[in-house]
């Protein structure tokens, strides 16, 4: 039986052996006998040499219930037979590698195809292939002949003496890696076209050196760029994205804007600060993120609460109310012990005296006299005892309440947010795109309640700014609040004076590259970007960035370049009326008992004198 089997069925039998766990699809695109008889000869003898194949045949190109869309393996070698050269490749790209759930992956799987010599450059450099990472043609005159060589395309070698076609010796193939070369290894310093908008300045920020010419000034993405590109020999070119922004849809969507427009019309084969979501997810491709941002809102540093009552908060309410018991207590038993005191004085000096003895002794102060009875005196003593461990404790703590006074209650979730009892305003900053889009279509009810509220969009600064001088939260990119106080405002001892509330995250996305779907570079690119971030040159890239942002800031300060602001904070280092409002409700308080008292000793004086006037 081996006899009948065509010399080329022969080799590719061989070379299938090194494709022991992956699915194979064989395709014929015209009805050719020869043709025909290849494929049927590796069908025949592919289940004798994998006997857990998964086969998928069709013929002609036409969708056949033979063709699997869904993955068995995580690999898939693709045979093919291209009898009209690049006629059928359309077709071809539509049936096996569409832009979307495709059942083989171009940038991962291998394809083999099979023409005749006079089609060979046509077919390697066609649009279809070259979006295939892995392909190798084996072309002749004859199907029936034996073929010694197989061609290939290197994507980036090509110079003025040297083609991209590349030629590969099949007797000294031992493996797929030597039968498939990795040529996106080597990018021979092809600059990459890099697509970049320019309201995300906290990642990423372009400067213009000249006209249409642009470099990476700062931000996460240079940082990216700059340790990913050389390590596979590329270089980039970088240039602000159609609108400044990352993409959006124009009509019917068949058109974008931004970095989604760019990749989508080949201007562009990066494309920075774009995130995915579902209507850009079947358009493009994303690498794996060098770190990852969320949404979430940022305030102000929350004021100083001051108020009268702050004089009662030493003590809680059931220990003022044993502090009063006691004192009416002690007033109690020291009137009886002195009203059977055979030494002591008159009634009315002995009320006087107790009420004082008591007063003094509770404020810290010395008494007038001591009381002449021993039981009074034991009394006394106790009493003392307990008035300093109270008064200790009181003036500890409002001294306490005076250094540090108690903070406004501020919201720490979107709930709380929009709860009426905050108080709070929101708005979000000119980021727009995904930030946008995910408060206007959420289901979330919390998060629609936001969007009605939505106050009209400011940038970045003036929407920070605002959370600075009122009760007002600026939705936005976490980092956006980090770039925009290390750059625009004055850190108060080293500390930004905004707060990012991080315990309600919502859109958690990475932060990579946008790229053609489905592209020959995404899986090394995915490699080393994963290397990186897992050695901890994420978190080391930030705090560079922004340390070189603080330093900018400073240096501009110290230029003259000085905007004054307006902030809700007062300077807590000096003493307030607020500070000490309590003090004076209390002396109000003082007046009034005083006077009362006052009026009562008055109207009885009257009483009695009008009552002697009367005898």
């Amino acid at each position: 039986m081996e006899s009948k089997i065509s010399a080329q069925a022969k080799q590719i039998l061989t070379i299938t052996s090194y494709f022991q766990t992956c699915e194979f699809f064989l395709i014929q695109d015209y009805p050719d006998p020869e043709a025909s008889k290849i494929l049927n000869d590796i069908a025949n003898f592919l289940p004798l040499l994998h006997p857990k194949l998964f086969l998928s045949l069709t013929s002609y190109f036409q969708t056949s219930l033979n063709i699997s869309t869904r993955r068995h393996s995580q690999c898939s070698l693709v045979i093919t037979t291209l009898q009209n050269g690049i006629e059928n490749l359309d077709l071809f790209n539509k049936l096996i590698v569409p832009d979307f759930l495709a059942p083989t992956k171009p940038e991962k799987d291998h394809f083999i195809f099979i023409s005749r010599k006079i089609h060979s450059n046509l077919i390697l450099q066609s649009k279809v292939t070259l979006k295939l990472k892995y392909k190798i043609l084996l072309s002749s005159d004859n199907y029936s002949e034996k073929v010694s060589k197989a061609e290939t395309f290197c994507f980036f070698c090509a110079t003025v003496e040297k083609s991209h076609i590349e030629t590969i010796n099949l007797k000294d193939v031992k493996s797929a890696h030597k039968l498939f070369p990795d040529w996106t290894k080597n990018g021979y310093g092809h600059a990459l076209r890099v697509s970049s908008p320019t309201k995300y300045p906290f990642v990423i920020e372009l400067e213009e050196i000249s006209k249409n010419k642009w470099i990476c000034k700062r931000g996460q993405y240079r940082y990216v760029l700059e340790a990913l590109l050389p390590h596979f020999n590329f270089t980039y070119k970088i240039f602000p994205s159609t609108g400044h922004d990352s993409g959006k849809p124009i009509g019917n969507g068949s058109t974008w804007t931004g970095v989604v427009g760019d990749i989508l019309k080949g201007d562009a084969d990066l494309g920075t600060s774009t995130s995915y979501n579902f209507v850009r997810y079947p358009l493009l491709g994303f690498t794996r993120g060098s770190r990852y941002i969320w949404v979430t809102f940022t305030l102000g540093q929350p004021t100083s609460y001051y108020t009268w009552e702050a004089m009662f908060w030493p003590f809680s309410l059931e220990l003022w109310i044993s502090t009063f018991f006691s004192l009416a207590t002690v007033t109690l038993i020291f009137r009886l012990l002195e009203r059977f005191d055979s030494v002591s004085v008159g009634k009315y000096e002995q009320n006087h005296l107790s009420t004082l003895r008591i007063s003094f002794t509770l404020v810290g102060k010395d008494i007038p006299s001591y009381p002449k009875a021993n039981p009074a005196r034991v009394l006394l003593c106790f009493w003392q005892f307990s008035c300093v461990v109270l008064s200790t404790a009181y003036v500890s703590k409002i001294v306490g309440l005076l250094a540090f006074p108690v903070l406004e209650a501020q919201p720490s979730n979107f709930k709380e947010l929009v709860d009426p009892n905050f108080r709070y305003g929101w708005g979000m900053d000119l980021s727009g795109g995904n930030l946008y889009a995910h408060f206007e279509s959420s289901t979330n009810l919390v998060l629609r309640k936001v969007f009605r509220g939505l106050e009209p969009p400011k940038t970045a600064v003036d929407c920070y700014g605002e959370a600075m001088r009122r009760k007002f939260a600026c939705i936005s990119w976490r980092g956006t609040a980090d770039y925009v106080a290390f750059k625009n405002l004055t850190l108060i001892k080293g500390k930004s004076p905004l707060i990012s509330v991080d315990r309600d995250k919502t859109l958690f996305l990475p932060l990579g590259f946008a790229m053609r779907r489905n592209s020959i570079l995404m899986p090394n690119f995915n490699k080393v970007i994963q290397l990186l971030v897992d050695s901890g040159q994420g978190s080391k890239w930030i705090e560079e960035d922004l340390a070189g942002v603080l330093k900018e800031s400073v240096n501009w300060r110290k230029d003259g370049n000085l905007h004054q602001g307006r902030s809700r904070e007062e300077n807590s280092e000096l003493l307030t009326l607020n500070h000490l409002m309590g003090v004076f409700f209390m002396f109000i308080f003082g007046n009034g008992f005083a006077i009362l008292c006052f009026s009562v000793e008055f109207l009885n004086t009257v009483i009695k004198c009008v009552s002697k006037t009367k005898e």
